[in-house]
């Protein structure tokens, strides 16, 4: 399935160039595709001091992730390439792509891939139960987040509470005596 978007793409980058080949000249459309290049190499070769905050803090692994790909669009030999890794580099382009990639594209990778992608802090899913289609998971130290940020509420009211204890740096395993009834029946 891949492989066919390639040749899709190839053939219609092929077709842009041969196009404003014969409007504006082939020499004049080389010498874009060198400038382009030498741009996207530049702009990825600078892009750790492009993706760090004014406060010195850097972006998340994410954005940074995605502006590299847009770098590397750029130096791809066409121009719908180009056309396509311009908005990658500025913040409201980076957060288009990233929930077109979160609701479309990550939730239809394999698991294996999508687990992957995740490192990224893209589409940071669980795989979702093939029975039930949720992909819920029950965290005994309270509620927790799904995927779609929103709160999830146990409904077993021991478990809201089924460690009291600080779970800090220095206190990260909990004592016997800290633990209360926990019920481990999944519903």
């Amino acid at each position: 399935m891949v492989i066919r978007y390639f040749w899709i793409i190839s053939l219609l980058e092929i077709a842009a160039v041969v196009l404003l080949g014969v409007e504006f000249g082939f020499g004049r459309i080389v010498a874009a595709l060198i400038l382009l290049f030498l741009v996207g190499l530049i702009l990825f070769r600078l892009s750790p001091s492009l993706t760090t905050r004014r406060d010195g803090t850097s972006l998340p692994p994410d954005e940074r992730l995605l502006f590299k790909l847009g770098t590397i669009l750029i130096m791809a030999p066409g121009f719908l390439t180009t056309l396509a890794g311009i908005p990658l580099l500025f913040r409201p382009g980076r957060a288009l792509y990233r929930r077109f990639l979160e609701k479309k594209l990550v939730p239809n990778l394999p698991d294996p891939v999508r687990l992957f992608v995740s490192f990224f802090g893209l589409g940071g899913s669980a795989p979702q139960d093939a029975e039930t289609g949720s992909n819920r998971t029950w965290n005994p130290y309270g509620p927790t987040e799904t995927s779609q940020d929103e709160v999830v509420e146990d409904d077993d009211p021991d478990t809201a509470d089924a460690y009291n204890g600080d779970i800090s740096s220095g206190n990260s395993t909990p004592d016997d005596d800290d633990i209360i009834d926990v019920d481990y029946t999944v519903q």
